[in-house]
């Protein structure tokens, strides 16, 4: 018998799955039936643990918050690009008529536009002596800006232009 435990020991290193041994000396062959369950015992349990759960929605809610946070920065810059471009037209605007004589080349102090009633406009002249030249400043604002005494920079505009003192535009 010693030679057939060696065959045995030796075709049980070699086998595979679908062998099952009952001692020592003996195994049998039991297909592919035997094989399904055997390996079905050896798996591990199918699904997801709850802490993998839980952690796979704090990754998911905290990308969710991170990204609700870069959608509102970017309406944020949406409206400040909105309003800055309307000062822009409105500044420039202003100045046009400043410079085409349709507006009175005088001092003017936060009044509101007739284009739009939300803003507020100034005009400064100021003379650059001894030169023949004057410089005019022509300031928009938000109304709600000027109430609130908000920061400078949002929703306000200025515009400079170097004139010869009789009236024809030199320098932007």
């Amino acid at each position: 018998m010693v030679g057939v435990e060696k065959i045995l020991y030796r075709q049980r290193d070699n086998l595979c799955n679908s062998c099952v041994f009952l001692n020592d000396e003996t195994h049998r062959f039991y297909g592919t039936t035997a094989m399904r369950q055997t390996s079905a015992k050896n798996r591990s349990p199918q699904g997801v643990s709850l802490l993998e759960v839980l952690l796979a929605m704090g990754i998911l809610f905290g990308s969710l918050a991170v990204l609700s946070q870069l959608a509102s920065l970017g309406v944020d810059h949406l409206n400040r690009a909105e309003t800055t471009s309307t000062a822009v037209r409105l500044c420039q605007n202003k100045l046009g008529e400043v410079l085409a004589g349709i507006q009175p080349l005088e001092d003017v102090t936060d009044e509101p536009l007739l284009e739009d009633t939300d803003w507020n406009y100034s005009i400064e002249i100021q003379s650059l002596e001894p030169s023949p030249m004057a410089e005019i400043r022509v300031r928009v604002a938000r109304l709600t800006d000027v109430e609130r005494k908000s920061n400078g920079h949002r929703g306000r505009y200025e515009l400079i232009r170097w004139i010869h003192r009789d009236g024809s535009s030199v320098v932007q």
